[in-house]
């Protein structure tokens, strides 16, 4: 993979850590997809479930 994506294997090992977090699960595929790494858009209004200040 490091010799694929020229990334340092810390780098890799990150990436990997943030997918499992966000769903992705190995056993499924071993495919990675941009959606468990990409950080979702952010709207600026608060959640419904934020407490007001």
């Amino acid at each position: 993979i490091r010799e694929a994506t020229s990334l340092r294997r810390s780098i890799i090992k990150d990436i990997i850590k943030k997918t499992k977090v966000r769903g992705y699960n190995l056993k499924v595929s071993k495919t990675i997809i941009i959606a468990y790494v990409i950080n979702k858009l952010c709207s600026r209004h608060p959640y419904k479930g934020d407490e007001e200040i």
